[in-house]
């Protein structure tokens, strides 16, 4: 079974109702029709019940609810694609911690990742908009060797994000400022 995983706060600025809506119009397609969907994460009840009201018709669409540690790198091990249509996203925990799985994306151009998951070749953009999303997914989900290829780099791309890597560039910073705040002190 191949699945394509939602990990996040569920809100209504992740756009999952057209996450959904597109997914169920690309998995119409005979092509498609083995796909899964995996939405994995917990929010308001009402809007939580709300999205599983317009899944009501199909067992593709699968609500797995929060999942921590083991749970959820077993589900990124098995996963081919992490879909975040955002409105708005300062960073994308959820999308950084796909591309460490080696699975790309797909997300809007809202998500302030998209710059360097282009630039990396680690996924897809696509607007917010139930055919733009299913013609990024028919895409990305109609070549493996593809969706292999920019899981790779992901992969790399979550390396200059890595805790090692970031306090590398914190302590480098703080050389750099140091001695130019010394200087305006005396």
């Amino acid at each position: 079974m191949m699945m394509r995983p939602m990990l996040s706060r569920l809100h209504p600025k992740k756009a999952l109702d057209v996450l959904i809506e597109a997914f169920q119009s690309l998995i119409q397609a005979e092509k498609f029709a083995r796909w899964r969907l995996v939405i994995a994460g917990d929010g308001p009840p009402d809007y939580v019940a709300k999205l599983k009201a317009q899944i009501a018709a199909t067992d593709q669409i699968v609500f797995t609810g929060w999942l921590d540690d083991e749970k959820k790198h077993a589900v990124l091990g098995g996963a081919s694609l992490l879909a975040l249509p955002s409105h708005q996203e300062n960073f994308g925990l959820c999308v950084m911690e796909a591309l460490s799985h080696s699975v790309p994306v797909l997300v809007s151009p809202n998500v302030n990742l998209a710059t360097e998951i282009v630039s990396a070749n680690a996924g897809w953009i696509s607007a917010i908009d139930k055919e733009a999303l299913a013609t990024r997914m028919a895409e990305a989900l109609s070549d493996e060797d593809e969706l292999k290829k920019r899981g790779r780099a992901g992969k790399q791309l979550s390396q200059r994000y890595s805790w090692e890597n970031v306090v590398k560039g914190f302590i480098s910073l703080y050389e750099e400022i140091l001695p130019q705040r010394r200087k305006g002190a005396k």
